[in-house]
């Protein structure tokens, strides 16, 4: 007669999921993937903007240094040309130029280009990148 009761205790244990139960938590964790995944694209495509604008201010910054160094120098601002041969266009191992000039350039970061647009400088003001 135990033998009998036990086995019918274990006959009839209920402790694992329902199929509804299963389906229900793969739907919200397949809710929960999609939103992640919308966010994780949207941040990517934030780190470039962020990305190209750090460079602009970095381009503006070092144009704005060297243009005071040379203000300052004995020899004084010359030319546009004089700004541009002496300022260190080299953003790091991320960032490559494609094409670079007085009047701008091609500037590349992890496979996405952007081309920036510069305003020379003058004996009065530094030049100025832009997008």
């Amino acid at each position: 007669m135990r033998e009998s009761r036990l086995h019918r205790s274990l006959a009839t244990d209920n402790n694992g999921f329902t199929l509804i139960e299963i389906i229900a938590v793969l739907t919200i964790l397949g809710i929960i993937g999609s939103i992640t995944a919308e966010r994780v694209i949207a941040l990517d495509k934030s780190a470039f903007q962020k990305s190209y604008e750090w460079a602009i201010s970095e381009l503006n910054s070092r144009e704005g240094l060297t243009w005071s160094k040379i203000k300052l120098s004995d020899t004084s601002w010359v030319d546009d040309s004089q700004l541009i041969a002496d300022v260190n266009y080299d953003l790091g191992p991320e960032h490559t130029w494609s094409s670079k000039s007085a009047g701008g350039g091609t500037l590349h970061f992890k496979g996405q280009q952007i081309v920036l647009q510069r305003l020379p400088s003058t004996s009065s003001s530094p030049g100025t990148w832009s997008m």
